[in-house]
């Protein structure tokens, strides 16, 4: 179907009836019944990962920490420019309804990591799901979140707020 918006403009013209998804995104006048909170299922599972091949994170370090770091700098400003925030949402998401934007807001600070570690148990259910088998420590690797927690890099972010 696409992203969310495709899934929340088929599910406004009733192409489909239901999806799972992380938020609908439709026009405030179009019913919406949640069925079920996936998060509270206690699956351990992840949708938002930054993901490099093994030769472009071995080449090109620097970049990758770079875009570590803005993603964190990213979570962090969700967490103190809440009006700032509302507006990119409303914006890249393409809500004219400001209660959608902030149901939005409210799940992505929920959802979002401060510190974004891999949780190996998440990546084992999805790798279980795919019916994949792969040795977690050649797949998920920690250690620029774990270098910048060391530095400081993420306390300062939060102690501004």
């Amino acid at each position: 179907m696409g992203g969310t918006i495709e899934v929340g403009a088929a599910f406004q013209q009733r192409v489909i009836a239901g999806a799972v998804t992380s938020g609908v995104r439709v026009d405030a006048h179009v019913p919406v019944r949640l069925l079920m909170n996936m998060g509270e299922l206690g699956i351990p599972y992840s949708m938002n990962l930054i993901v490099f091949s093994r030769d472009f994170y071995r080449g090109n370090l620097k970049t990758v920490e770079g875009i570590v770091r803005g993603y964190i700098e990213g979570v962090a400003a969700l967490h103190h420019q809440k009006d700032r925030a509302l507006r990119v949402i409303s914006k890249y998401s393409r809500l004219r309804d400001p209660k959608k934007a902030e149901e939005l807001y409210l799940g992505s600070i929920a959802s979002l990591e401060r510190i974004p570690r891999v949780e190996s148990e998440a990546v084992l259910s999805i790798l279980e799901f795919m019916g994949k088998k792969v040795v977690l420590e050649t797949f998920v690797d920690n250690s620029i979140v774990e270098e910048l927690i060391r530095e400081g890099f993420t306390e300062k972010l939060y102690r501004k707020g």
